[in-house]
């Protein structure tokens, strides 16, 4: 059984609430959301530039962690240009920086990434997310392993996530569903304003809203329940209206 929502604000909510009642189910997505999220790429600016010291977009994002002024950068990208090397190499050409690196190369480099920077933002859940993955279940040499990780990160997938036996609800977005089947499949959500998006504006966006409902019903192998919010609600102290949806309208005869 599956329950589909328009986006991830509304199963973030509806998994909070399940993990409070102990309902069984299982969260499609919350990983893939922490791999788009700031944060992550930050982190794992560091790891990419242990195995490709020439990835100088990687370097900016990671510029204020390692108190690299404006100006300074500016200076090093100067100096990159005129000697064809990247914005690490001639950064760490003092050398205290490479040991500043060289800490991570171990086999427990996401903690040691996630030390160093902790003060600049939580990686617990990145840490976590690293350590769980697959690729690092060998016993290469930390660069490699690094290397390994970063290249099974590269073909990650949503739907990695999907496990073949799950107890309990399997709770994804309809974008996720796609190429799925499930016996009971509930929609979660099914306002004005959230499918359709009140951002699909034109005739064609809102088509692209029903093609994506369309996804979402026949998903369903033989029961489909569409349930909606409260139509008027309060939120911070702001009356909001949320009708429902124009697209249950049309599946009435």
């Amino acid at each position: 059984r599956a329950v589909l929502g328009r986006n991830h604000f509304l199963l973030e909510k509806m998994s909070q609430i399940m993990e409070d009642a102990k309902i069984p189910h299982t969260y499609v997505g919350k990983e893939s959301k922490l791999t788009n999220s700031e944060d992550f790429r930050r982190f794992h600016a560091f790891l990419k530039l242990i195995v490709n010291p020439y990835d100088n977009f990687a370097f900016l994002l990671i510029r204020d962690i390692l108190d690299i002024s404006i100006e300074d950068h500016a200076k090093i990208r100067f100096e990159a240009a005129k000697e064809g090397k990247s914005h690490f190499q001639v950064w760490s050409a003092g050398g205290w920086q490479d040991d500043y690196f060289n800490q991570f190369v171990e086999y427990d480099f996401a903690e040691k990434v996630g030390s160093a920077v902790s003060g600049k933002f939580d990686a617990t859940k990145i840490v976590k997310f690293i350590n769980e993955s697959p690729a690092l279940t060998n016993n290469d040499h930390p660069v490699e392993c690094i290397r390994k990780y970063l290249d099974w990160l590269a073909v990650y997938d949503l739907q990695d996530e999907i496990r073949e036996e799950t107890k309990g609800l399997q709770l994804m977005t309809m974008h996720a569903s796609k190429g799925l089947e499930f016996p009971t499949v509930i929609i979660a959500g099914m306002n004005q304003g959230i499918l359709p998006s009140k951002r699909a504006t034109d005739i064609e966006e809102l088509e692209a809203e029903r093609r994506l409902f369309f996804v979402a019903i026949t998903r369903a192998e033989d029961k489909l329940i569409i349930t909606t919010r409260p139509e008027t609600s309060e939120f911070h102290g702001k009356v909001r209206v949320e009708p429902v949806s124009m697209f249950v309208g049309e599946l009435m005869p």
